[in-house]
């Protein structure tokens, strides 16, 4: 079914930008707690 799979589309792009957002929450703390805490060569 064509609905079906835009359904699937939508649901998919949702869920990445969810994870996305969840995993750029603790990457952006560290950064605003600064970049001595954090070796150069860590990322």
């Amino acid at each position: 079914m064509f609905v079906h799979r835009v359904v699937l589309a939508v649901f998919a792009l949702f869920s990445a930008a969810l994870v996305a957002r969840v995993v750029a929450i603790p990457v952006e703390a560290v950064d605003i707690k600064g970049d001595d805490e954090v070796p150069d060569g860590f990322f």
